[in-house]
């Protein structure tokens, strides 16, 4: 009588073990058949983004006959090859593309490489760049960040960019453990808190071209590894900058490996141009090449 209830209990026990074992299995294939159907959705969802984008442009742009075409992972590779030689061409202007295509777009008469979700690094949109590009329209050593602002962002996003902005900046510093001097010249909204986490934060004011040619303000500069511009209107700084010796020493901050950002209208002024409402004046032209 013992050996049979041991042998019951050994038999329940291996029972167990298999169902176990079998929905430990099935769990596992319903994880991979819900990731494959997650990839499969992907390249749908931003099918119709570019779809969406591209029928968008047509209509805007019908009766300048803009040509515009798309390309997408969905597309066969003949059909691809074919849009991208009539744009290469010059049968069509605008090619509106997923990531498909965002190394290696080397091609003379491409211009303008605009990112529609703009990345959280400053590796990506690099990426992006036509792999012709001039160099002279790129930063020379350092790195440029562009945000479109706070305003309207109800996740953590703009802090994790700010987070990395710094990050780069941190090439520039003379030795690994140093703290990073981050000087924030404000168009209209001051500085928050979150800045001290991330470093020695300076906050510098202009006011007149006096102020942007001052030695106290290229002193400030020339000590920092990274130099914010926030959001605001920058139709305050009409003339004040372009030529200054603010352009020049954020000239050097770049040579330096340094890293260079704004957000909103601070992100219009780096820029050759800057649009404002019914006018456009100089920027500070430290990305060639571009308006934002």
């Amino acid at each position: 009588m013992e050996e049979e209830k041991k042998n019951d209990q050994a038999r329940v026990g291996e029972a167990k073990k298999k169902e176990t074992e079998k929905q430990s299995s099935e769990e596992a294939k319903n994880v991979k058949e819900d990731a494959e159907k997650t990839c499969r959705q992907k390249p749908r969802f931003w099918k119709k983004v570019v779809r969406s984008v591209c029928y968008q442009m047509k209509e805007a742009y019908s009766s300048r006959q803009e040509k515009v075409t798309m390309m997408h992972k969905d597309m066969l590779t003949a059909e691809r090859t074919e849009q991208l030689k009539k744009f290469a061409q010059g049968e069509v202007n605008v090619l509106v593309c997923t990531d498909l295509v965002q190394r290696g777009l080397d091609l003379p008469n491409c211009e303008h490489v605009v990112n529609f979700d703009f990345p959280l690094n400053s590796i990506d949109p690099m990426d992006a760049w036509p792999a012709g590009a001039s160099a002279e329209l790129l930063p020379p050593c350092g790195s440029i960040h562009l945000h479109g602002g706070k305003a309207g962002v109800k996740d953590d996003s703009f802090d994790r960019f700010r987070k990395n902005f710094v990050e780069q900046g941190k090439k520039a510093l003379p030795y690994f453990f140093a703290r990073v001097n981050i000087a924030i010249v404000s168009c209209g909204f001051r500085p928050d808190v979150f800045w001290q986490e991330l470093g020695n934060v300076t906050e510098v004011s202009i006011q007149t071209r006096e102020d942007a040619d001052s030695p106290q303000l290229v002193a400030v500069i020339d000590a920092a590894q990274c130099v914010w511009f926030t959001g605001g209107d920058q139709s305050r700084f009409r003339g004040l900058l372009h030529g200054s010796q603010l352009q020049t020493s954020l000239q050097r901050l770049l040579k330096r490996s340094g890293a260079l950002g704004g957000a909103a209208a601070g992100a219009s002024l780096l820029c050759a141009i800057c649009p404002n409402f019914d006018e456009i004046f100089e920027g500070l032209d430290l990305l060639r090449g571009a308006d934002v």
